[in-house]
């Protein structure tokens, strides 16, 4: 296999260097080293019309010959002009290319990635796909995940074509975006299949940045119309807040340069995925062109240039013993504009030993294998091909996951010197900044793990004790529930009445540690079946104003008359909701009363319950409102201390709620009354 690089700074002078390519792969044809050769096209900046123009020379010049590619990112690479066209050509002794163009427009993801998982099962020997698609708005890793499905060993790499792409400000900017194969496409993806029996890939993905910080909780919003996530809410508030908070970051027309060297993360089967902010849209949603799932954490992050440089030098150094024949390169263009000047040095780390690499700059890059990583930002993805045997030296080369600080490259004092650099042996300040900041974040996630795990064996211990703990209490309450029905003795009834009571009470606080610990556990559930709406506040009501007239309180309950009969929900989590809100109206309400109201919207089909439990009793100070929901937690302790409890009920409370899709509102003043409703 060889590799032959040619780079020209306009459409004329790439068409007319065609005749250094033709001339290098008749001399690899004419000695007997070439039975299949691939062409990769990156065209900087340019339009459909100058694409096209280079594919019609090419069938002039080099007719039959594969070819894939895509519009790249210039920056500042070592074209002046603002225009570059980079061709590759790769000649292979025993291996072959296989190129497919698949169209696909947003939501036709699938049926395009099962169309290239077709076209990859008559591939034999397969090795490595590398993908370049175009149109931002497709979701890039739903079509990588199917297309790669039942393919874990088969790395899939590249990047997407940068072009008709968004400015900071969300418009579309000037540019032609496309991905090249055939023809060329401004939706869809070429893909370019690698196969060879004793054909050998590694590849390598480099970031350089790394997580600070506490963990954040995502709300994810609506499909975002660029392809990867859209994210409303970060810890509860509007994500741009985010910025704003830990880097003073407003929105403006320099937000994106703001934050875009402090990338989101997200750590997924062991690998840190950064995330760049496309742009903002309504709502106060930010977009990105990585994907996130459901429940993902989010950290920020940060990397100097001595980290990320160091994170490539090393990256260099593992490829370098891998001895490839050929040497792919995507960079982020993000990696450009926080280099400037210096983004060069990257590359020339790799060309230093593979002057005829291929790079490129795309939009974002591509590297997933063995269900890691995916669409990526910010990063460095380097591909090596050869054929033949790896040399031993290479066999336990370690696929780097962006800290080139656990590198294994075996030249480690040159290797730190590239990301912690000295000025007459100091270290600058920002290095050291940084280098604490990654050990302390690192502490502080080992200090979270442990946490977590006692969390864990304490929510185990709980349910289990709950259980033991229930057993013995139902079998004292079932002896004294003879000793009522046989016993006619004033004083022994009495007893009995007083362990009844005292035994409830026990086994109440036993359901509400035994139901907490499900809920952490992930193992509470909800099972909807037809019930009836008669029933239901038939047993609150009975259950509540016995309470209520023991204490001397009114009861009242409002239902509205065109609540239907039959309803569908999980009747008992309903019930245990409505009774841990009633209860707790009781037993802070010393004068007055206690009113639920039940109200019932109807959509079609649905009809949505209203709850509200209005009491007039002691009230909650603004202070305390967020110490109601917390686990093991009662407010107001000394004015309460009377009242029994665990601190549980409004903690289950909410979470059984968010687990039929609701929410728990709360009006209060202190010393007036609460109001407490859901829907």
């Amino acid at each position: 296999m060889k590799q032959f690089n040619f780079e020209y700074s306009s459409i004329e002078e790439a068409t007319a260097g065609l005749a250094e390519v033709k001339k290098a792969l008749s001399g690899e044809q004419a000695a007997g080293r070439c039975s299949d050769a691939l062409l990769t096209i990156f065209l900087s900046d340019y339009m459909e019309d100058d694409g096209q123009k280079l594919l019609g020379a090419l069938d002039a010049e080099l007719p039959g010959l594969k070819r894939a590619g895509m519009t790249g990112f210039n920056g500042i690479s070592y074209c002046a002009t603002g225009h570059y066209v980079k061709l590759n050509l790769i000649t292979a002794e025993r291996s072959s290319f296989h190129i497919v163009q698949i169209p696909c427009k947003p939501d036709g993801e699938r049926e395009a990635a099962k169309t290239l998982s077709d076209f990859l099962d008559g591939i034999e020997h397969m090795k490595g796909v590398a993908l370049f698609p175009a149109n931002i708005a497709m979701d890039m890793m739903e079509f990588l995940e199917a297309a790669a499905e039942g393919r874990e060993d088969i790395p899939f790499f590249g990047a997407s074509a940068y072009g008709k792409t968004l400015s900071w400000y969300g418009e579309l900017a000037e540019g032609s975006s496309f991905t090249i194969g055939e023809g060329l496409l401004d939706s869809g993806v070429t893909a370019a299949v690698f196969a060879g029996e004793d054909l050998n890939i590694y590849m390598d993905y480099i970031l350089g940045w790394h997580p600070i910080g506490r963990e954040l909780s995502v709300k994810l919003g609506k499909k975002s119309p660029y392809g990867g996530a859209s994210i409303g809410e970060i810890d509860g508030r509007p994500a741009p807040e985010l910025y704003k908070k830990y880097l003073g970051v407003e929105w403006n027309e320099k937000f994106m340069w703001n934050t875009a060297d402090f990338p989101l993360m997200v750590r997924r089967n062991g690998v840190d995925i950064a995330l760049i902010p496309l742009t903002r849209g309504d709502s106060e949603y930010l977009y990105f062109t990585t994907a996130l799932r459901e429940g993902e954490k989010l950290h920020l992050s940060y990397g100097t240039k001595g980290d990320i440089l160091g994170a490539s030098w090393a990256g260099s150094r593992r490829m370098r013993a891998f001895a490839p024949e050929s040497v792919f390169l995507f960079l982020c263009g993000s990696r450009v504009n926080y280099f400037k000047d210096e983004a060069h040095v990257e590359w020339d780390y790799y060309r230093e030993h593979f002057p005829q690499l291929m790079f490129c700059h795309g939009h974002c890059e591509i590297s997933y294998w063995k269900r890691k990583g995916g669409v990526l930002n910010s990063s460095l993805v380097a591909v090596g091909f050869r054929e033949g045997p790896v040399p031993t030296e290479a066999a336990g080369i370690k696929i780097c996951e962006g800290n080139c600080r656990e590198c294994r490259c075996g030249e480690w004092e040159k290797c730190q010197e590239a990301w912690m650099p000295r000025e007459n042996g100091i270290i600058p300040l920002p290095y050291r900044m940084a280098f604490f900041l990654v050990v302390m974040t690192s502490e502080l996630e080992d200090m979270s793990v442990k946490a977590e795990a006692a969390n864990h064996a304490k929510s185990v211990f709980l349910s289990n004790m709950s259980h033991e703990i229930r057993t013995p209490i139902n079998a004292v309450l079932g002896m004294d529930e003879m000793i009522l029905r046989e016993s006619s003795e004033k004083n022994v009834l009495e007893y009995a009445e007083n362990i009844r009571a005292a035994g409830s009470s026990l086994l109440g606080l036993i359901n509400d540690i035994l139901d907490f610990s499900k809920i952490e556990a992930g193992k509470m559930e909800i099972i909807p079946v037809e019930y009836e709406a008669a029933s239901l506040l038939n047993d609150l009501a009975n259950m509540i104003s016995r309470r209520a007239e023991d204490k001397g309180l009114s009861f009242v309950l409002d239902a509205a008359p065109d609540i239907p009969s039959i309803l569908y929900g999980d009747e008992l989590r309903v019930k245990q909701v409505a009774t841990n809100i009633l209860t707790n109206a009781v037993k802070y309400t010393q004068q007055g009363g206690v009113t639920l109201r039940v109200g019932c919207e109807h959509d079609g089909e649905n009809a949505v319950l209203s709850f509200s439990v209005t009491d007039t009793g002691i009230g909650i100070r603004d202070e305390d409102m967020e110490r109601l929901f917390s686990p093991f937690e009662r407010i107001d302790e000394e004015q309460n201390r009377s009242i029994e409890g665990t601190g549980l009920g409004m903690a289950i409370t909410t979470q059984l709620l968010a687990k039929m899709g609701s929410r728990l509102e709360v009006q209060s003043e202190y010393g007036k009354g609460s109001t407490f409703s859901f829907k």
